[in-house]
């Protein structure tokens, strides 16, 4: 990673993805504005550390898709980094065990699909003309 490409940006850790935004200074104002530019799904992800060199340092990576898609991500020191990839690997562990799961589980029937498997396939409708229910009107 060359020092050119560094840029600020705010990195969401939700359960399920990681989303990157820009962050843009208002011009005349002490706010600032963020805008959307990734999301990477954290099923089937991996995490690695980037060895430490004389231009970067606190460095990782996430992978999907077979590690074609990734997002390169520096921490301001050592601690933020390996928390920020303890709990991206936490995440990566519990959605692929979802998944898994989900893969091989059946889903219990709750009492409405039994319900609606009960209910008659196809109610026909009658339209209802205004001159028949006044109260419409």
């Amino acid at each position: 990673m060359k020092s050119k490409n560094k840029k600020k940006g705010l990195f969401i850790l939700f359960n399920d993805f990681i989303m990157y935004c820009s962050i843009h200074k208002e011009i005349g104002t002490s706010g600032h504005t963020t805008s959307f530019k990734h999301a990477l799904p954290l099923a089937s992800a991996e995490v690695d550390l980037v060895p430490d060199s004389s231009d970067t340092k606190n460095v990782f990576q996430v992978f999907v898709e077979s590690r074609t898609k990734f997002m390169t991500i520096m921490a301001t020191d050592r601690e933020l980094r390996d928390q920020w990839v303890a709990e991206i690997q936490r995440c990566i562990d519990i959605e692929n065990a979802l998944h898994q799961t989900m893969k091989t589980t059946p889903l219990p029937k709750t009492a409405l699909e039994e319900e609606l498997r009960r209910a008659p396939e196809f109610v026909p409708t009658i339209p209802i003309l205004p001159e028949e229910c006044p109260w419409l009107l």
